[in-house]
């Protein structure tokens, strides 16, 4: 069964327990570029945003 939250929870380096039960909204990153990510919500920790998200995944952590 698929995550009733983010499809990425299980593996997130950055996942949170909210992510495991709810999808995060959607925040534009340009005109033709979005991504659902709750460290982009202001109720998030501080911490430092990986560059994938910033920039919609061009580059690869790991």
């Amino acid at each position: 069964d698929p995550p009733k939250g983010c499809p990425f929870v299980t593996r997130c380096p950055y996942a949170m327990k909210v992510c495991e039960d709810h999808m995060p909204a959607y925040t534009e990153l340009s005109g033709t570029q979005k991504t659902a990510c709750w460290l982009l919500d202001d109720r998030a920790p501080n911490v430092e945003t990986p560059e994938a998200a910033v920039t919609g995944g061009s580059k690869v952590h790991g």
